[in-house]
């Protein structure tokens, strides 16, 4: 008796996330194992799983990896829409991002929302002034970077390199 209710208890978000499932309430996928999630997939050519269990569920299919549910999108036509979507375009908190916090999630790297759009808008401006956005200033800029590492590459000579 108690195993089974610390069994249930365990495993109950996966419980519930099926029963969710049955009843309609998010999309339709392959069946999963908890704490395994779904087995079928296909190491070598996880694409053609995804192809298959697209035109099995339709192009939006849920499916476990390991313990974390996922939700996958089939067609480009969804995921553009997706995309636009403002309410979908944060970032997760899973695995060690859930543990930073404050200043490390404002920046360019860990930021979403509208701080991260004020900072790409920043940054891409700031580049296109100093040129980089202009197919002349990236050639000069791949011209300058060439220039950079052969004379790196000439100051490595033997004679140089301490024993």
């Amino acid at each position: 008796m108690t195993a089974t209710a610390l069994f249930l208890y365990r495993f109950r978000r996966y419980f519930l996330r099926m029963i969710d499932r049955w009843n309609g309430r998010i999309p339709p996928g392959p069946a999963a194992l908890p704490l395994v999630g779904t087995t079928n997939v296909d190491v070598q050519r996880p694409d053609k799983t995804f192809r298959k269990w697209a035109s099995k569920y339709g192009n939006l299919f849920s499916f476990y990896l390991g313990e974390r549910f996922c939700v996958a999108v089939g067609d480009m036509d969804s995921i553009r829409t997706l995309f636009k979507d403002e309410r979908l375009n944060n970032r997760t908190r899973a695995g060690i991002l859930q543990h930073f916090s404050g200043n490390m999630r404002d920046g360019i790297v860990m930021g979403d929302g509208e701080i991260w759009k004020d900072h790409r808008r920043f940054s891409l401006q700031a580049l296109r002034d100093f040129g980089l956005a202009k197919a002349r200033g990236k050639s000069g800029f791949k011209r300058k970077r060439r220039t950079w590492w052969r004379s790196y590459a000439d100051s490595q000579t033997e004679s140089s390199i301490p024993n």
